[in-house]
């Protein structure tokens, strides 16, 4: 049924950057949000953002959502950036192309289903708790219920509205979208959330209440092939790739005349419109002629964190920060600890407080230390946000400083001295703080041990001396007020060598032993009728293992940082120290038979190519070396979801390749195996390499592979094995070349214990 819209709206407020944001680059971010240098090819300069994969975007919309979004885009949904195209149509002719190109995007997108849905057991009381509390007011403003059915914006002028959400997805394709929204759109503009299933479904009922709205019939082929030739004439491929009809790109004049086609005060036939307002107008007019001017690298991050928002929670050089209106949406687990745990951080000199590679686990993936902390880190993608680390460093770095470590008969006299400071007979620092994952009596301030890992030497000196210098309304007590140590019988009462050995004791990581105070109880988990599965430390399978154990008595751990499965066993399952999902170290209650953790999938590699390892950390270096050594190799971790039975798919991609690992046991000769099958989705044909085993291997026959204590057993002819360069006499590696068409391929593997 023809969809129409009986609204009419004033879009104001409807691009991001504002006066204010002109002299730091923001109207030239917006030039590359709008796409401008799809057309405009002078306009290079000003970057260019993606527009929205439509490949993967239609399937989600309703049918006649989407073909009143063709005709009208600004009248369906305020404040995109859509243009409109078919404005200086006749009506008549205008529904008849908007019905063209509905058909034919249509056909041409054929989704295998969604990937999430919005089930019975979704709420949207949960979503309504969520849209309030993680962050999407700051964006969205806050929303009121109106009829009990539908919900209306209510937050500041310059709020993204969301009005037309309830019209343009039903339930199950807005969880879709909302559980990895850069898949959909990769400009950025819409970050991840970072939202698990059930979240994405909570936030879909709320959100778009309706029940999830009936397929439509396949268009008719004859509007879809004149659908094919609007899409080709109207030259939409400039902007949304990936289509055979998209034809040549259009070529628009450079844009010198700033008052002329797009920019006009009333642009003409055949000339995109978009709804700018006179002052939007004029800052384009104002921006383009400096172009050439390349932004300083502070105009640049400038210019970033108008563009995505980042001000909307974050305050840089006095700018930005959550308005007093929104503030009671800003929500912590331990308000005792003050605003610092529930406002996001200052971004003011923040290239001198963390380490780039820290910042970059931050901004790419979502990387956080703050879990009494409702708002969310949202992920904006490397393209997006990628430059920020670098220029942040260049901007506000300052000169480096290096605490010295204690050496000899000094060194345990360093350590013995940073344990007790930082216990309850010291410092204190325990009170507050979490250790390793382990709660801290009162507060539960943010895990000591990631202050290496953060934080530049310079600035946790500074803050110790000073903190309420560094971080003005810190609920932290000065121990070294006026740079004077309080405890004058530690160390000599030196200040520099307190503060260097409680830096190189937390340098330790997890085999730094817990000072008094941390509360450490230790319990075995067992595994009853249902899987069970269990994230955190482990000796196995890393700092962010997953373990699962399954009722036969043969369970598995997952190295989530590298994406390789690390170690199976038999018998009990694990011992953990502490009662909380994820909070601290896992040990498999038996011996574990341990597999290669380093990354386990890379682009098809040949024999001359050795495998990368992953960085080793020691006693002596507890610091890894490469925090992005797996990103590197293309590796993004998705989490998991588990089905009816409790067990988990765990899901992650390599290279673009969209990658589903599932591993349950299967009974074979009266023991128990474990069955490996992987599900690889990939737009364009492409090729991996799985390995699978490395030490000595011995061959089997018949596809399996022994090599330690397990019997790996693989599709009969497609597994190699190869001498790993440089090793001991008998070491191998066993690899899977994997040749992948466009679509889905699967791959099984058993993993045999014996007897």
């Amino acid at each position: 049924m023809m969809y129409v819209r009986l609204m009419a709206f004033a879009v104001l407020g409807s691009f991001a950057f504002g006066p204010a944001g002109l002299a730091q680059g923001g109207a030239r971010e917006e030039i590359a949000a709008l796409g401008c240098a799809a057309c405009h090819a002078d306009l290079q300069t000003a970057g260019l953002r993606p527009a929205p994969d439509l490949r993967r975007t239609v399937p989600l919309i309703d049918p006649g959502f989407l073909e009143a979004f063709i005709a009208s885009p600004h009248a369906a949904q305020p404040g995109t950036r859509m243009p409109e195209l078919l404005g200086a149509m006749p009506p008549e002719e205008r529904a008849l192309a908007a019905a063209e190109l509905s058909a034919f995007l249509r056909t041409e997108t054929n989704a295998e289903g969604m990937e999430a849905s919005a089930d019975a057991d979704a709420s949207a009381e949960r979503g309504q708790r969520l849209f309030h509390e993680v962050g999407c007011v700051m964006c969205h403003g806050p929303m009121a219920a109106t009829d009990g059915a539908s919900r209306v914006p209510v937050g500041p002028e310059g709020a993204r509205s969301l009005e037309h959400v309830a019209d343009k997805y039903g339930t199950n394709a807005l969880a879709t979208f909302l559980l990895d929204p850069l898949r959909h759109r990769p400009s950025g503009l819409m970050p991840d959330m970072q939202l698990s299933r059930g979240e994405a479904a909570d936030l879909a009922v709320y959100l778009s209440p309706a029940a999830p709205k009936d397929a439509e019939a396949v268009p008719e082929s004859a509007l879809a092939a004149a659908g094919r030739e609007r899409f080709r004439v109207l030259q939409c491929g400039s902007c949304h790739a990936g289509f055979d009809a998209a034809g040549e790109t259009f070529a628009a004049p450079a844009a010198r005349d700033v008052f002329a086609g797009c920019l006009a005060d009333e642009p003409g036939p055949g000339v995109p419109q978009y709804a700018l307002t006179d002052e939007e107008r004029s800052a384009f007019r104002e921006v383009l002629p400096t172009l050439g001017t390349p932004l300083t690298s502070a105009e640049h991050i400038a210019s970033t964190l108008g563009a995505l928002r980042c001000t909307s929670c974050h305050v840089r050089e006095d700018a930005g920060g959550v308005p007093q209106r929104l503030d009671a949406y800003l929500v912590t687990d331990e308000p005792d600890l003050g605003d610092h745990a529930r406002r996001p951080p200052n971004l003011t000199g923040v290239g001198a407080k963390l380490r780039p590679a820290w910042m970059e686990r931050v901004l790419l993936d979502g990387a956080s230390v703050r879990p009494y902390m409702h708002t969310r880190m949202p992920v904006f993608g490397a393209d997006n946000v990628g430059h920020l680390p670098a220029l942040f460093a260049e901007v506000d770095g300052e000169a480096s400083l290096e605490l010295p470590a204690e050496t000899g008969e000094n060194e345990r006299e360093a350590r013995d001295a940073a344990h007790k400071m930082l216990g309850v007979t010291g410092l204190g620092c325990v009170t507050c703080h979490t250790f390793n994952g382990k709660p801290a009596p009162s507060f539960q301030g943010l895990d000591l041990l990631t202050a290496p890992e953060r934080l530049q030497e310079r600035w946790f000196r500074d803050l110790l001396v000073s903190p309420q210098k560094k971080l003005p309304g810190i609920v932290m007590p000065e121990s070294w007020p006026g740079g004077v140590a309080a405890l004058d019988d530690v160390l000599e009462g030196s200040t520099d060598r307190q503060i260097a050995a409680i830096w190189h004791y937390l340098r330790l990581g997890t085999s730094a032993r817990d000072p008094r105070g941390i509360y450490q109880p230790q319990w075995n988990l067992d595994v009853e009728d249902r899987p069970v599965v269990y994230r955190g430390r482990s000796r196995v399978a890393g700092f962010r293992g997953i373990a699962v154990g399954f009722p036969a008595g043969i369970h598995y751990a997952f190295d989530a940082q590298n994406g390789s499965l690390a170690a199976i066993w038999r018998g009990d399952f694990v011992s953990v120290n502490w009662n909380g999902q994820g909070a601290g170290d896992f040990y498999p209650r038996t011996e574990a038979t341990a597999l290669p953790r380093d990354v386990a999938w890379l682009e098809q590699i040949t024999d001359d190519t050795p495998w990368p390892l992953r960085p080793i950390t020691t006693e002596e270096e507890p610091i890894n070396a490469d925090p992005t050594y797996p990103r590197q190799h293309g590796y993004r971790f998705h989490g998991y979801r588990l089905d009816a039975y409790g067990v988990p798919t765990i899901r992650y991609e390599v290279n673009g390749v969209a990658i589903e690992d599932r591993i349950t046991p299967i009974e074979l000769d009266g023991r128990y195996l474990l069955r490996r099958q992987i599900s690889l989705g990939t737009d364009a044909a492409t090729s991996l390499t799985l390995r699978l085993l490395s030490g000595p291997i011995e061959p089997l026959g018949g596809g399996r592979y022994r090599s330690g204590g397990v019997i790996v057993g693989t599709p009969e002819g497609s597994a190699r094995s190869r001498p790993i360069a440089g090793s001991s006499e008998g070491e191998q590696e066993l690899l899977i070349d994997l040749r992948m068409p466009a679509g889905r391929t699967s791959l099984e593997i058993s993993y045999d214990l014996g007897n």
